[in-house]
Protein backbone atom coordinates (compact mmCIF):
# COMPACT_ATOMS: atom_id res chain seq x y z
CA UNK A 1 0.00 0.00 0.00
CA UNK A 2 3.01 2.34 0.41
CA UNK A 3 3.47 2.21 -3.35
CA UNK A 4 -0.10 3.42 -3.74
CA UNK A 5 0.71 6.76 -2.15
CA UNK A 6 3.84 7.10 -4.25
CA UNK A 7 1.89 6.31 -7.42
CA UNK A 8 -0.79 8.84 -6.50
CA UNK A 9 1.83 11.52 -5.83
CA UNK A 10 3.39 10.81 -9.23
CA UNK A 11 -0.03 10.77 -10.88
CA UNK A 12 -0.76 14.18 -9.40
CA UNK A 13 2.34 15.38 -11.27
CA UNK A 14 0.97 13.99 -14.55
CA UNK A 15 2.58 10.52 -14.60
CA UNK A 16 0.00 8.46 -16.53
CA UNK A 17 1.86 5.17 -16.03
CA UNK A 18 1.83 5.63 -12.26
CA UNK A 19 -1.87 6.48 -12.38
CA UNK A 20 -2.73 3.37 -14.40
CA UNK A 21 -0.63 1.23 -12.05
CA UNK A 22 -2.44 2.73 -9.07
CA UNK A 23 -5.89 2.13 -10.53
CA UNK A 24 -5.01 -1.50 -11.28
CA UNK A 25 -3.55 -2.07 -7.84
CA UNK A 26 -6.41 -0.60 -5.80
CA UNK A 27 -9.15 -2.57 -7.58
CA UNK A 28 -9.11 -5.62 -5.28
CA UNK A 29 -9.13 -3.43 -2.16
CA UNK A 30 -12.11 -1.44 -3.46
CA UNK A 31 -13.95 -4.63 -4.46
CA UNK A 32 -13.49 -6.03 -0.95
CA UNK A 33 -14.99 -2.92 0.64
CA UNK A 34 -17.88 -2.73 -1.83
CA UNK A 35 -18.66 -6.45 -1.57
CA UNK A 36 -18.80 -6.30 2.23
CA UNK A 37 -20.98 -3.21 2.32
CA UNK A 38 -23.23 -3.82 -0.68
CA UNK A 39 -23.10 -7.50 -1.51
CA UNK A 40 -21.84 -9.15 -4.69
CA UNK A 41 -24.52 -7.85 -7.06
CA UNK A 42 -23.51 -4.20 -6.80
CA UNK A 43 -19.76 -4.58 -6.31
CA UNK A 44 -18.52 -3.78 -9.82
CA UNK A 45 -20.83 -0.81 -10.31
CA UNK A 46 -19.79 0.56 -6.93
CA UNK A 47 -16.09 0.13 -7.75
CA UNK A 48 -16.58 2.12 -10.95
CA UNK A 49 -18.35 4.88 -9.02
CA UNK A 50 -15.58 4.93 -6.41
CA UNK A 51 -12.93 5.18 -9.12
CA UNK A 52 -14.77 8.14 -10.64
CA UNK A 53 -14.86 9.86 -7.25
CA UNK A 54 -11.16 9.15 -6.66
CA UNK A 55 -10.37 10.54 -10.11
CA UNK A 56 -12.37 13.67 -9.42
CA UNK A 57 -10.75 14.39 -6.07
CA UNK A 58 -7.27 12.98 -6.61
CA UNK A 59 -5.84 16.46 -6.13
CA UNK A 60 -6.97 16.37 -2.46
CA UNK A 61 -4.59 13.54 -1.56
CA UNK A 62 -1.62 14.91 0.35
CA UNK A 63 1.60 13.10 -0.64
CA UNK A 64 3.41 11.72 2.36
CA UNK A 65 0.16 10.98 4.19
CA UNK A 66 -1.17 7.41 4.41
CA UNK A 67 -2.98 6.61 1.17
CA UNK A 68 -4.98 3.52 2.19
CA UNK A 69 -7.05 5.31 4.89
CA UNK A 70 -7.74 8.16 2.44
CA UNK A 71 -8.92 5.69 -0.18
CA UNK A 72 -10.84 3.52 2.30
CA UNK A 73 -12.76 6.53 3.58
CA UNK A 74 -13.75 7.55 0.06
CA UNK A 75 -14.81 4.00 -0.81
CA UNK A 76 -16.77 3.44 2.38
CA UNK A 77 -18.58 6.75 2.15
CA UNK A 78 -19.54 6.12 -1.45
CA UNK A 79 -20.91 2.68 -0.53
CA UNK A 80 -22.91 4.16 2.34
CA UNK A 81 -24.31 6.72 -0.12
CA UNK A 82 -25.36 3.84 -2.39
CA UNK A 83 -27.03 2.07 0.55
CA UNK A 84 -28.92 5.21 1.49
CA UNK A 85 -30.09 5.69 -2.09
CA UNK A 86 -31.22 2.06 -2.20
CA UNK A 87 -33.24 2.59 0.98
CA UNK A 88 -34.77 5.85 -0.27
CA UNK A 89 -35.71 4.25 -3.57
CA UNK A 90 -37.26 1.25 -1.83
CA UNK A 91 -39.34 3.47 0.46
CA UNK A 92 -40.36 5.71 -2.46
CA UNK A 93 -41.47 2.70 -4.51
CA UNK A 94 -42.94 0.78 -1.58
CA UNK A 95 -40.74 -2.24 -2.20
CA UNK A 96 -39.99 -3.66 1.23
CA UNK A 97 -37.85 -6.45 -0.25
CA UNK A 98 -35.28 -3.86 -1.38
CA UNK A 99 -34.91 -2.66 2.20
CA UNK A 100 -33.12 -5.87 3.07
CA UNK A 101 -29.47 -4.89 2.99
CA UNK A 102 -26.94 -7.47 1.96
CA UNK A 103 -25.13 -9.32 3.34
CA UNK A 104 -26.48 -8.67 6.86
CA UNK A 105 -29.99 -7.25 6.81
CA UNK A 106 -29.74 -6.15 10.45
CA UNK A 107 -26.51 -4.18 10.11
CA UNK A 108 -26.72 -0.44 9.63
CA UNK A 109 -24.32 1.61 7.50
CA UNK A 110 -21.97 2.20 10.44
CA UNK A 111 -21.69 -1.52 11.21
CA UNK A 112 -21.17 -2.33 7.54
CA UNK A 113 -18.44 0.30 7.30
CA UNK A 114 -16.62 -1.07 10.34
CA UNK A 115 -16.93 -4.64 9.04
CA UNK A 116 -15.64 -3.68 5.59
CA UNK A 117 -12.66 -1.82 7.00
CA UNK A 118 -11.81 -4.72 9.31
CA UNK A 119 -11.85 -7.21 6.44
CA UNK A 120 -10.35 -5.13 3.63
Amino acid sequence: ADAWGEWMARAQQGDQRAYHALLSAIGPYLRAIARRLLGPDETEDAVQEILLVVHGIRHTYEPGRPFKPWLGTIASRRCVDILRKRQRDAVRHGDAADLELQPDADAGPAERLEDAQRHA
